[in-house]
């Protein structure tokens, strides 16, 4: 008898829905500090929310410096958080372009 056909390939996981333009995810991971920073690529993504459950209500912002070298000076953004005597986990930020509710 002929072998059997395979079987299909699995269908291409669904998109993610569309948000406001662009989403980053920043991962800062654990901190014995009360805060951490993390690089971020686009700091117009200013609106940043931990996905881990015991940093959902710490405090979160976006941090610019000036970082020179030898080579000259750079600007970079870093997103940071803050949470009293820190944390253990792994924490990941979501962040994205702030909603704007007037419009």
């Amino acid at each position: 008898p002929p072998p059997p056909p395979p079987p299909p390939p699995p269908p291409p996981p669904p998109p993610p829905p569309p948000s406001n333009g662009a989403v980053e995810i920043v991962r800062v991971g654990p901190s014995t500090e009360n805060s951490k920073c993390a690089n971020i690529n686009d700091d117009t993504l200013s609106e940043c929310t931990a996905t881990s459950g015991s940093l959902a209500h710490a405090q979160t912002w976006i941090s610019g410096m000036h970082e020179c070298t030898n080579s000259g000076c750079k600007f970079t953004s870093k997103v940071c958080i803050y949470l009293e005597g820190g944390w253990t986990e792994d924490a990941t930020l979501k962040c994205q372009k702030p909603t704007n509710w007037w419009r």
